[in-house]
């Protein structure tokens, strides 16, 4: 039997990590990604709110060039009256004529419902063929 007493979780001192760890969003791992991958961009799908916690996350502002963006989910987008994966189609044409040096691409979900209930794994071989061999989604 040990010598002094036995400890319990309610014994246990609690650990915490302070600084950039603690975050309520799985999100602004992308920024510490986006550093170690050079050739990579991710574009996260979903709203505003998403865009202001990544470039808050980061530091940078809009016209820095960072390897992250948002598509941003419009009313439309929300409304359903828009085909979402024609719209990202056309934010990825339009990403990728602005910055040719982008040899990676990853498409981020986000945790709104609509972005949610797009199939984003299907988005990323359509846009794969299309663009490869040059960037790879």
């Amino acid at each position: 039997m040990p010598d002094g007493p036995i400890q319990t979780c309610r014994d246990a001192p609690i650990l915490k990590e302070r600084g950039q760890r603690e975050v309520f969003c799985g999100l602004t791992s992308i920024i510490w990604l986006h550093r170690k991958m050079q050739d990579a961009f991710f574009l996260v799908v979903g709203s505003r709110t998403c865009a202001h916690l990544l470039q808050s996350a980061a530091g940078v502002m809009i016209f820095a060039e960072p390897r992250f963006g948002t598509a941003i989910l419009e009313e439309t987008d929300l409304a359903g009256m828009a085909d979402a994966q024609d719209e990202l189609d056309r934010e990825v044409n339009r990403l990728l004529s602005r910055r040719p040096d982008i040899k990676q691409l990853f498409l981020v979900g986000s945790c709104p419902s609509e972005v949610i209930k797009l199939d984003l794994a299907k988005a990323a071989e359509r846009l794969t063929q299309k663009f490869a061999p040059s960037v790879r989604v």
